[in-house]
C-alpha cells in the first residue's frame, strides 16, 4: 500500500514541478519561468486531481501544435499512473523516451519521462530495468549540467531503491545518502519553505523502500530523519499547516507500522493515536493505507472498517479494476474482512473479483501486447526479447491466480466450518446493511438540503437546527435572502422516514422558488399547497409550515402560518409569549385553499422563536411531554445572549427530560433577532 501513495503524492510533484517556484529555477539549468499555455492548461488539471482532463487536454494540444508529442505523452503517462494504470503508463513513457536524442525543446521532460518511468517500473518490482533507464538518465543531466534538485534526488533516490532490491546495500545506502546531502541543501537554500514538502517526500521515499524490503530498523532511521525535516519546515515563514499536518499524519502512520514490525508494540499504538490526530487520517487513501499497520497489530475490525473506504477512492482516483489493483487493494480486503468474521462484505468482495477477473485479465492482454508493439516499433526490439516480456507477463498472471484461488479455497473452508448454520442470517444482515447505508445516504442528501450557514449581517442574529428522529425525516426549514428582505420558513411533513422526506424536499424546494419570485407568504403557502394536494397526493400527506418575511432595516414581519405550532415571540425582558395567528390549514390537504397572511409592524428588539412539535411533544421514558409550558419557562428565563444559544439550551433541556428515550418526532428549532 505504501508504494501506491508515494508514487502518486511523488508523481504529481514532479510533473507539477513545471510550474516550480524561483528558487528552483535559480540552481537549475532549465529555465521552467516561461510554460506554453497548453502546459499551463495541463497543470492546472493536474492540481485539480482531473487526470481525464489531462489525459483529454494533452490528446487535444498535441494535435493543434499547442505542445509536443514527447510532453503529450509524458502527461499521459502521468495520468495514467494516478489511475493505477501503470502499464499504459509504461507504454505512454516509452513514447516520449523513444528517441535516443530528443529536440532540445523537450529535454525537460524528455529526462523527466525517462525518469518517471524508471520509478513506474521500480514501483512494479521491474528492477533490472528500471536501473537500466534510471542510471543513464542519471549520466545525462550530469553531462548536461543540470543542478535541479527536485530531479537529481528523485532519479537518485530510484536508484538506490532498484539497488535495494537487488541486494545492492552498500551501492544502495551510499546513492540514498547523496541524495539526503543534495535535500538538505535544498532545504537550506529554500528560506521561505515553498519546496518543504517535496524534500520531505524525498525522503519518505527513502524510508519506504527499506519498508518495502522488511529492513524496518534502517526504515525507522530514516522515518525519524523525515521527522527532523519536517520540525525544519515547520519552522519556515511560508509554511503550510495543511501539509505539515499532512505530513505528520503520514510518518506517524509509518513508524506505527515500522514499530509494530519491531515488536515495539507500545511505541507504535502511540505513533498511531497521533496519526489518528492528523487531517490525513481522514483521507480515503490513508485509511486504506493504515490496514498494513492495522493488520500487523491484529487490529482486523479496524482494517475491514477502513477498507470500506476502498470504493470511493477508486471512483474519486477514476481506478480502473485491473490485475493489479485487484491483488494490491480487493484481495487484502477480503482477507481483512475474513479475519474479522464479516462474512457478508467477504462474499461480496470475493464476487466483485471473480465478476471482475476476467475484465481485468483480458485488459492485461491488451496492454501488454500494445505494450510489446510500442517497444518493437520505438525501439527495435528482437522478437526473443518480446517473447520473455510476454511469459514474464503470463507469469505474473499465473502467480496472481494462485494468489486468488488460495485465498478463496481458506475463505470457502472457513465458511463452511465456521458459518454454515448463519447462511439465512447473513441475508437478512446484508439486506440490512445495505438499507442502512442507503439510509445513511439519504440522510446526508436531506441534511445537505437545509443550510449549515446564516446571515452574517450587523444588527441581525439567526441559527437553526434540525435533528431528525429515525435515519431521515420530514421536517424542514430554510431562509432565503434579497437585499434587505429575508424570507424564512420551518415545517414539519406528516409521518417520518423515507416518505416524508420526499414530502419535504418538495416543499423545500417550492419554498424556495416561490422565495425567488418575491411573493408574499400567503400567496407562497396557497402556490405551495396548489402542487402538493389533489390527486397526485395518494398518500393524503401534508405539511404545517410558518413562512415568514422580515424586512432587515424596518423588522416589518409579513407572515403565514400553514397549521403550524404558534411561534413564541418576546415582549420585552424575559417576557415571550405564543403569538396570536389565524388558523389555516396544513398544506396538501384541499387543493382551492387560499391562504390568509398576516403582519407586525416591527419586531426589533424581541426574539423570534419557530420551532416543530417534535419539541413540546418530546416524551421521556413515562411517556410525560415536555410542554408548552415548560418551552415558555424555559425561553423566559433565558438571557438572549446568541440565537444559537436559545436553541442549544432548549435542546440541552429537551435531552434531560427524555432521560435516554427514543425520540418521537423530529426536531428542528429557528431563531431570530433584529436589534
Amino acid at each position: 500500500m505504501k508504494k501506491e501513495l508515494l508514487i502518486g503524492v511523488l508523481t504529481l510533484l514532479m510533473l507539477a514541478s513545471c510550474g516550480g517556484s524561483k528558487s528552483k529555477v535559480a540552481v537549475g539549468t532549465f529555465d521552467e519561468s516561461h510554460l506554453s499555455n497548453g502546459e499551463q492548461m495541463i497543470l492546472a488539471a493536474l492540481h485539480d486531481y482531473d487526470f481525464k482532463r489531462v489525459t483529454l487536454l494533452a490528446d487535444s494540444l498535441v494535435k493543434t501544435g499547442d505542445i509536443s508529442a514527447v510532453a503529450a505523452d509524458y502527461y499521459r503517462g502521468g495520468a495514467a499512473v494516478h489511475k493505477g494504470l501503470m502499464r499504459e503508463a509504461r507504454q505512454y513513457l516509452r513514447r516520449a523516451t523513444a528517441d535516443s536524442v530528443p529536440d532540445a525543446s523537450d529535454m525537460r521532460l524528455y529526462l523527466r519521462a525517462r525518469s518517471l518511468l524508471a520509478r513506474v517500473l521500480t514501483t512494479e518490482g521491474d528492477f533490472e530495468n528500471a536501473l537500466s533507464e534510471a542510471l543513464p538518465t542519471l549520466t545525462m543531466m550530469d553531462s548536461l549540467g543540470n543542478n535541479n534538485f527536485g530531479d537529481m534526488t528523485q532519479l537518485l533516490i530510484v536508484v538506490g531503491e532498484c539497488q535495494q532490491n537487488l541486494h545492492m546495500h552498500a551501492e544502495a545506502a551510499a546513492h540514498f545518502e547523496k541524495a539526503y546531502m543534495l535535500l538538505q541543501e535544498w532545504m537550506k537554500a529554500d528560506s521561505a519553505g515553498t519546496d518543504g514538502p517535496r524534500c520531505i517526500i524525498r525522503i519518505d521515499n527513502i524510508s519506504s523502500s527499506y519498508i518495502n524490503t522488511s529492513e524496518y530498523a534502517q526504515a525507522k532511521t530514516w522515518l525519524e530523519r523525515e521527522d527532523s525535516a519536517l520540525a525544519v519546515y515547520k519552522t519556515k515563514p511560508d509554511v503550510v499547516e495543511k501539509q505539515a499536518d499532512m505530513l505528520r499524519g503520514s510518518i506517524s502512520l509509518d513508524l506505527a507500522e515500522v514499530c509494530q514490525q519491531l515488536g515495539q508494540s507500545k511505541e507504535a499504538a502511540r505513533h498511531y493515536a497521533r496519526h489518528r490526530k492528523t487531517i490525513f487520517s481522514s483521507y480515503n487513501l490513508s485509511r486504506i493505507n493504515a490496514c498494513d499497520y492495522l493488520m500487523a497489530a491484529g487490529h482486523y475490525q479496524e482494517a475491514a472498517t477502513n477498507y470500506e473506504a476502498l470504493d470511493q477512492m477508486f471512483e474519486k482516483r477514476d481506478y480502473e479494476l485491473s490485475l493489479d489493483n485487484i491483488g494490491q487493494y480487493l484481495l487484502p480486503k477480503m482477507k481483512a474482512n475474513v479475519l474479522a468474521g464479516r462474512k457478508d462484505t467477504a462474499i461480496a468482495v470475493g464476487m466483485k473479483i471473480v465478476e471482475c477477473f476476467d475484465s481485468a485479465l483480458s485488459s492485461q492482454k491488451q496492454n501488454a501486447a500494445a505494450e510489446l508493439a510500442t517497444v518493437y516499433d520505438t525501439q527495435g526490439k528482437e522478437r526473443q526479447i518480446a517473447e520473455q516480456q510476454i511469459r514474464l507477463s503470463r507469469a505474473r498472471v499465473l502467480a496472481l491466480v494462485v494468489s486468488i484461488i488460495t485465498l478463496t479455497v481458506f475463505f470457502v473452508i472457513f465458511t463452511i466450518i465456521r458459518h454454515r448454520a448463519a447462511k439465512r442470517l447473513a441475508k437478512v444482515t446484508a439486506a440490512k446493511e445495505r438499507m442502512e447505508g442507503e439510509l445513511s445516504i439519504a440522510r446526508d442528501i436531506q441534511m445537505s438540503m437545509v443550510p449549515s450557514t446564516f446571515p452574517e449581517i450587523e444588527g441581525f442574529d439567526m441559527y437553526a437546527s434540525m435533528t431528525p428522529a429515525k435515519e431521515v425525516g420530514g421536517d424542514l426549514y430554510g431562509y432565503l435572502q434579497a437585499d434587505d428582505r429575508l424570507y424564512f420558513a420551518v415545517g414539519d411533513v406528516s409521518g417520518k422516514g423515507v416518505p416524508a422526506s420526499l414530502f419535504m424536499s418538495q416543499a423545500t424546494r417550492l419554498f424556495l422558488t416561490l422565495a425567488k419570485q418575491g411573493m408574499m407568504p400567503a400567496e407562497m403557502c396557497t402556490h405551495i399547497n396548489s402542487a402538493l394536494s389533489g390527486a397526485d397526493n395518494e398518500n393524503a400527506m401534508f405539511v404545517t409550515m410558518f413562512v415568514g418575511l422580515l424586512n432587515l432595516k424596518t423588522g416589518h414581519l409579513d407572515f403565514c402560518n400553514a397549521g403550524h405550532n404558534a411561534p413564541v415571540i418576546g415582549g420585552g425582558e424575559h417576557n415571550g409569549d405564543f403569538l396570536n395567528m389565524l388558523p389555516n390549514a396544513p398544506i396538501g390537504l384541499w387543493p382551492e385553499l387560499e391562504y390568509e397572511g398576516e403582519e407586525i409592524d416591527s419586531i426589533k428588539g424581541r426574539p423570534l422563536f419557530i420551532y416543530t412539535d417534535g419539541l413540546n411533544e418530546a416524551e421521556n421514558d413515562r411517556q410525560e411531554q415536555y410542554g408548552d409550558d415548560r418551552l415558555l419557562d424555559i425561553l423566559r428565563h433565558t438571557d438572549f445572549s446568541s440565537a444559537r444559544h436559545v436553541i442549544e439550551r432548549l435542546a440541552e433541556d429537551v435531552e434531560k427530560h427524555c432521560n435516554g428515550a427514543e425520540p418521537n418526532d423530529d426536531l428542528t428549532m429557528m431563531c431570530m433577532k433584529l436589534t
